[in-house]
């Protein structure tokens, strides 16, 4: 049904031209070409579309170059939208190519050159792969491919390898790759991978080398002296029984210190902490050899008060001392000497002889000693407990009531410096010194003195644990 459709189509346009020339009018314009596209891209096979404003023929003119040399033409049938199928290409290619078109009148149009390429699907071809340059901590891997490609290479114990070098991108065809941080006297199992620009893998078959055997190692620098929080790296090289090197091997040579060194190591880099002189130790493969490393003190960093916290008795004294520190607490000097002492908070009443202090009045205080030389400074606590009782006091001091009436006594007791201790009424005995007064005491330390007899009278309190006594004045006056 199709082809007769198309028969009819192409007659009813042969009629149009036939009453179109009869009537003295030739086409002469050539088809339009536009839209030209290339679809459905495989390593083998393209399919060229394009349209023409007026029904024309079919033809793809394509090769490698753009002179073409070859040619796909689909029948005589006019149409406006053309397909052609190129196929039995070659993967991996570029290929030019150019559609024409002819119409009823015998006009033809021509596009211009284009181009499409093929994908790849051919992986590289992998050929001379080798191991050379080998001692007992690395080997050089070296191999062909067809094609420019990437390198990497797979290693390790066994043929299930385990450790693959990092991937290199660039595309060649001449590949080394480097095998570095390997035991010595070992033997290795390798292959070689390398992908093409269309990331089709190639890999090479399992292969073996066997890295030289060491006797010796040498770590360097011998000896060295830096000062604290300062990094310091070593390598190591080995050497085989006639002292021939068989490179470095720092990536597999475990590096340790003097424990009381301090400090820290991220692989072969120590950085150091504590000041004095320390031994650094390589092992590799039971190899060991030393190095000395001298750390000496920094700057000073900070000051220490000491006692940093401390507790006495109003009255006695403390002495202060201060050493100054770097920064990782290595001790650089006292420098007490050189250090300004005093009391932050006002009211301690305190006194200072260089670095000792006699307490006065009770209390927690902030002692600040400043070198100024050094422009530090540091704090410490120090808190002085009230001292043994010196006096008493009775209060009220002195009091005038009538007969009959009652006065409430209470007692504090104070040390030398004046520093409370307290209420001490409930263990003093009170009583009037004058007889014929009349009154007499109650309440619960028997410290509430009802009067009687008008008079001034001499009140006594006196407290026997503490040996101390006061006294005060009674006036009476009559009711």
């Amino acid at each position: 049904m199709r082809k007769l459709f198309l028969l009819a189509v192409a007659a009813m346009i042969w009629l149009s031209l036939a009453a179109g020339c009869s009537g003295g009018q030739k086409d002469a314009t050539a088809p339009d070409i536009s839209a030209v596209s290339g679809t459905d891209v495989t390593a083998t096979s393209i399919v060229i579309t394009w349209s023409t404003d007026e029904p024309a023929t079919t033809r793809v003119d394509y090769g490698l170059t753009s002179t073409y040399g070859s040619t796909v033409t689909i029948g005589t049938g006019l149409v406006t939208d053309h397909s052609v199928n190129l196929m039995g290409l070659t993967a991996s290619t570029t290929y030019h190519y150019r559609v024409k078109s002819k119409d009823a009148s015998n006009n033809e149009s021509s596009s211009g050159d284009y181009t499409f390429a093929t994908p790849d699907i051919i992986a590289p071809a992998i050929s001379q792969v080798s191991a050379d340059n080998i001692t007992g901590t690395s080997a050089t891997v070296t191999w062909i491919t067809a094609e420019a490609a990437t390198s990497q290479v797979e290693y390790g114990l066994t043929d299930q390898y385990g450790l693959a070098t990092a991937l290199d991108v660039n595309l060649v065809t001449s590949h080394s790759v480097n095998l570095a941080g390997l035991s010595s006297n070992t033997t290795y199992h390798y292959r070689v991978k390398s992908n093409d620009a269309s990331n089709r893998l190639g890999q090479s078959g399992d292969f073996t080398f066997t890295t030289n055997s060491a006797s010796s190692i040498v770590i360097s620098p011998a000896a060295r002296t830096i000062m604290p929080g300062i990094s310091q790296a070593y390598a190591a090289e080995a050497f085989d029984q006639f002292n021939n090197s068989l490179g470095d091997v720092t990536g597999s040579t475990l590096f340790s210190i003097t424990p009381e060194a301090g400090g820290s190591w991220v692989a072969n880099v120590y950085t150091s902490q504590k000041a004095g002189a320390w031994t650094v130790t390589g092992n590799y493969s039971g190899l060991t050899d030393t190095a000395a490393l001298t750390v000496n003190l920094g700057p000073a960093h900070h000051i220490l008060v000491s006692p940093a916290a401390t507790t006495i008795l109003a009255g006695n004294t403390q002495l202060y001392t201060v050493e100054a520190f770097d920064l990782f607490d290595n001790l650089i000097a006292n420098v007490t000497s050189t250090t300004h002492f005093s009391i932050l908070e006002s009211g301690d009443g305190g006194s200072w002889a260089a670095n000792i202090y006699t307490s006065k009045k009770a209390g927690t205080w902030t002692v600040i000693g400043n070198n100024t030389s050094l422009g530090l400074s540091d704090t410490a606590s120090l808190t002085v407990n009230v001292g043994s009782a010196s006096y008493i006091v009775i209060t009220p001091d002195s009091s005038t009531i009538t007969a009959g009436s009652n006065v409430t006594y209470t007692v504090e007791a104070f040390d030398q410096f004046d520093d409370t201790l307290g209420d001490v009424t409930a263990g003093t005995n009170f009583a009037i010194l004058e007889p014929g007064h009349g009154g007499s005491w109650s309440g619960t330390y028997s410290n509430v003195y009802t009067s009687e007899n008008a008079g001034t009278w001499t009140v006594t309190g006196n407290n026997t644990s503490l040996g101390l006594s006061d006294t005060t004045s009674l006036t009476v006056n009559a009711g």
